[in-house]
């Protein structure tokens, strides 16, 4: 990867993911994002090519999943939590369901989490 992307993450952008087919995963609900189970979001990734099960997989580089939508934020119904990206309509509508069931809500805005829980050794 690029490694300018660690000082400047707008540089990160959907370039190289499939403009092929798009799948936008959008609220059920209005509320704030409370959750997100980072493991559903990557298995979702591996159905849909981005992602490996076993080391010999191939990966498609073509493929990815860019989440819209972060823990604490707030969402209306049908506001695009997430795209899915990939050449395969069928396994991105399984993805779909996957990544909507990683996103857990809530009616008031959660607390805000700390990131760095202790430093050692300075």
């Amino acid at each position: 990867g690029d490694p300018a992307c660690v000082d400047d993450p707008d540089r990160l952008d959907n370039r190289g993911l499939s403009e092929e087919i798009c799948v936008e995963v959008k609220a059920p609900c209005e509320g704030y994002v409370e959750s997100l189970n980072a493991l559903l979001i990557g298995t979702a990734s591996q159905h849909i090519g981005a992602g490996r099960l076993k080391k010999d997989d191939v990966i498609d580089l073509s493929a990815g999943i860019v989440l819209e939508k972060k823990c604490g934020e707030h969402a209306d119904q049908g506001d695009v939590l997430a795209r899915l990206y990939g050449k395969d309509k069928e396994s991105l509508e399984k993805a779909k369901d996957e990544v909507l069931g990683a996103y857990g809500f809530t009616e008031s805005r959660p607390e805000d989490r700390t990131l760095i829980k202790d430093v050692f050794g300075i």
